[in-house]
């Protein structure tokens, strides 16, 4: 019985020294992350208390030299200038030039002489000039840069405008013109990365038809083929044809028998080989805005600030 109570007793107080143990390992485990912790947030404290510290150094140095400290001031927004309305082209029968790709306008100060001013005024004059970028892209050049799938919709009806007889297609700088015998019937021509097709005929006709056709007639270039067409889907580059069909048979012409399809689609190439080419070019706008730069002295300021 004794020995009984006594291995009892063992047993409780290994089970107590165990449980101990393991207490004793938990607690020196967080006290190692309370003052890992503690340590973090001591450097970040210091590290500040040093920061400012050595900004007041600087700010009293440069008090003492005789200098103001630096302060931050918000960028003042840049002059905007107006586009010179010129219109860059190669032939008369261009329409007005589309917005296109600009670059940031690059900045050039550039000290003026200034004129003979009193001893009283004390003022300069500076000039800032500004120069904006844009390239100028033709007909072909804008196709050139089309998708795939638009380009091949470009070919096929090329194909079908002169398969009929005495049709023959002309390039200019914003169109492609094609003439039967010597009326223009249809052109393409390029708005944003749509191709759209111009017929010589009125857009009335296709009033409340499947036919969606805008009327551009107030433009003095297109007026001789007034409805536009956009062709953006495989759908519409069927009715294209049936509406190239009409036209045709306004003016007589017949298919020619002997026409052999030709493949128009043209491979993608970049504005600087395009450039080389003569078919993209880049156009210099330049303004000059004059300012006029004036000293405050002490009094001035002091009213400024009462």
């Amino acid at each position: 019985m004794d020995e009984t109570i006594l291995l009892v007793f063992m047993y409780v107080l290994i089970g107590f020294i165990v449980v101990l143990t393991i207490l004793g390992i938990l607690l020196m485990i967080f006290l190692k992350v309370i003052l890992s912790a503690l340590s973090r947030i001591t450097e970040n404290l210091q590290n500040e208390e040093t920061e400012e510290t050595a900004e007041q150094d600087e700010e009293t140095a440069a008090v003492d030299d005789g200098q103001e400290p630096e302060q931050q001031t918000e960028p003042e927004p840049e002059p905007q200038d107006e586009e010179n309305g010129e219109e860059v082209s190669a032939t008369q029968d261009e329409e007005e030039t589309e917005p296109e790709e600009e670059t940031e306008p690059e900045q050039e100060i550039l000290p003026i002489d200034a004129t003979q001013e009193s001893d009283e005024d004390e003022s300069a004059f500076v000039t800032e000039k500004h120069e904006r970028i844009r390239y100028d892209r033709s007909c072909m050049a804008k196709i050139c840069q089309m998708k795939n799938e638009t380009k091949s919709w470009y070919s096929e009806l090329k194909n079908e405008l002169l398969s009929y007889e005495n049709v023959k297609s002309r390039w200019s700088w914003r169109y492609e013109t094609f003439r039967l015998r010597k009326t223009n019937v249809a052109r393409f021509m390029a708005r944003g990365k749509t191709l759209c097709l111009l017929l010589a005929t009125q857009p009335s006709d296709y009033t409340d038809t499947k036919y969606t056709v805008e009327d551009v007639s107030n433009n003095v270039t297109m007026a001789d083929t007034p409805t536009l067409y956009r062709i953006k889907s495989v759908k519409r580059v069927k009715y294209a044809k049936e509406m190239i069909a009409d036209i045709m048979k306004k003016n007589q012409a017949f298919m020619n028998p002997k026409h052999m399809a030709k493949d128009y689609f043209m491979p993608y190439e970049g504005d600087m080989t395009l450039m080389k080419r003569g078919l993209v070019k880049r156009v210099v706008n330049n303004s000059t805005r004059k300012y006029k730069i004036e000293e405050i002295n002490d009094d001035e300021d002091s009213r400024t600030d009462d």
